[in-house]
């Protein structure tokens, strides 16, 4: 195994058990003539709405990395703020045109 195909194999530390704040998994549009973009979120309160908001983009430069890497700070950082955290997981470079990665992140979704 080649050493980018080792490190995108990571395994990342695993999420803090409840009462912590669970993640979850969705997908949600990937923007025209992608596929669906998979993320995870936070939400500290489900039932209340109008709560403060983060977009979370993990470091790795589009090529390495997935939105659990800081999984357990998100967690307590949600907590803290009461906040909704969505981390998303970008399409490694080269799968889709710069012009479309800007656009997904600057979308607002989900």
């Amino acid at each position: 195994m080649d050493n980018l195909q080792m490190i995108r194999n990571a395994q990342f530390p695993p999420a803090l058990s409840p009462p912590a704040v669970q993640p979850q998994e969705r997908f949600i549009a990937g923007g025209e003539g992608n596929p669906k973009l998979r993320v995870v979120v936070l939400d500290p309160a489900p039932e209340r709405p109008n709560k403060p908001a983060i977009q979370h983009l993990h470091g790795g430069g589009l090529v390495v990395g997935k939105p659990e890497v800081a999984v357990p700070e998100l967690q307590q950082l949600s907590a803290e703020l009461g906040a909704l955290i969505v981390s998303v997981e970008p399409r490694s470079a080269g799968c889709i045109r710069l012009r479309s990665s800007l656009a997904l992140i600057g979308s607002g979704s989900p």
